[in-house]
């Protein structure tokens, strides 16, 4: 073991002599080295930080200009310049929302009735009118699918649907009237 000690050592020193030696020739050089890493590693934190708050503003930016690209752009059409086949969607919901308004008018004065006449339990009428909500969203879904894929079997369905699962709704008599038209259209072709 002494041999590969020695062969070790004469290693070792055979790597110092081909070092070069740090001198230091003043007191001072030492301090100056240690400010000098501290500045460095300041400028490094401060470019880490601009490079840190570039990257989250974009990441913020871009999803915000992408979606305000992506907004298509609405144009307000007098009723009267509406298209024909536009003019009578806008008719049967005009039609609609009267017929749900005066549902809801008769309700209130079922409400309001006296003691005497019909009265109304509360809960009942909560319960209609979340059953009239139901009924109204499968007419809108229909309407929805009908418009904007023009799918006319799938529109029908929903229509089909209110009218059979909320028969005293106001939803149901406009969904039978949209079921009318689906079916007028289709024997017109």
């Amino acid at each position: 073991m002494t041999m590969l000690d020695d062969s070790l050592g004469n290693l070792l020193r055979r790597a110092d002599a081909g070092a070069s030696m740090v001198v230091v020739t003043s007191p001072d050089a030492l301090a100056r080295a240690v400010r000098r890493h501290a500045m460095r590693r300041r400028q490094r934190r401060q470019v880490a930080c601009v490079a840190l708050v570039l990257v989250m503003g974009v990441a913020v930016a871009f999803p915000i200009a992408e979606r305000r690209a992506g907004e298509p752009v609405r144009i307000a059409v007098h009723p009267a310049v509406v298209a024909p086949a536009e003019s009578t969607a806008v008719l049967q919901q005009a039609e609609y929302h009267e017929r749900v308004a005066a549902a809801l008018v008769r309700l209130e004065r079922l409400r309001g009735a006296p003691a005497g006449g019909r009265a109304v339990d509360p809960y009942l009428s909560r319960l209609q009118i979340e059953r009239n909500r139901a009924a109204l969203i499968l007419v809108d879904q229909g309407d929805r699918l009908r418009r904007r894929f023009s799918d006319d079997a799938a529109a029908a369905a929903n229509y089909r649907q209110a009218a059979r699962l909320f028969p005293e709704s106001p939803a149901a008599e406009v969904a039978g009237q949209r079921l009318q038209s689906i079916q007028s259209k289709g024997k017109e072709s």
